[in-house]
């Protein structure tokens, strides 16, 4: 072989070397990069309002613990106005307790037994509308007047309640107007703020108790 062709045969040889050192090189960089960025996950607690936030955790490992939880529903009885605008406070709706809806007496053992309230998710069970008094063959008593503050609205429509307006708590702004006597010997009552058989409350013009003992007869 002549010298200047082996000369351009060392030079080939020492590009190709370069190209192939230059393309292992490039791919340990790669190979290293790969391994640098799999790195283990760090677990902690991530919400920044906890009192145990880590601020290097990368994963939610749901052990934040927060400094009080309060109830945030307004419907609640043990609402906490203060929380949603406290950061170290968490609503939660299990520090809530719902009363909506109705009232009503939940003691069997007494006249104003309200058997239809325990199993009513609207109805909380207030021991001072129970009169104590011993039922008689299954039969309760209740104030069957709308508006009344001891108001039974189920009393109408239980077989097994009488209504009886006398018991019935009056607020201090309105009073009972009453109906005539009808063809069954009875009579139907209302509680209203304005006088007795004038406006709305025209069919109810009798302020006392109407004596239908004779009606119907």
């Amino acid at each position: 072989m002549k010298p200047k062709q082996m000369l351009i045969a060392v030079i080939v040889i020492l590009i190709l070397l370069y190209f192939w050192n230059k393309t292992k090189t490039i791919a340990k960089t790669d190979t290293d990069t790969d391994t640098d960025t799999v790195v283990g996950s760090v677990m902690g607690c991530t919400n920044n309002i906890a009192s145990n936030y880590n601020s290097l955790a990368t994963e939610e490992d749901g052990s934040c613990v927060y400094p009080r939880q309060a109830c945030c529903n307004i419907l609640a009885s043990d609402y906490d106005p203060t929380c949603e605008s406290d950061t170290s406070c968490l609503c939660s709706s299990s520090e809530c307790t719902l009363i909506t809806g109705r009232t009503g007496c939940c003691d069997s053992s007494s006249q104003e037994f309200d058997p239809t309230c325990t199993g009513d998710p609207d109805c909380t069970c207030d021991q001072s509308l129970c009169l104590n008094a011993v039922v008689t063959q299954g039969m309760r008593t209740s104030c069957c007047s709308a508006g009344s503050t001891n108001y039974d609205s189920t009393c109408g429509s239980d077989p097994f309640c009488n209504c009886d307006n006398t018991i019935c708590q009056i607020p201090q702004s309105a009073h009972l107007c009453h109906s005539i006597c009808n063809d069954n010997g009875g009579y139907s009552s209302i509680l209203t703020t304005l006088a007795c058989g004038t406006g709305a409350v025209s069919n109810y013009p009798a302020s006392q108790d109407p004596n239908c003992s004779g009606a119907g007869a």
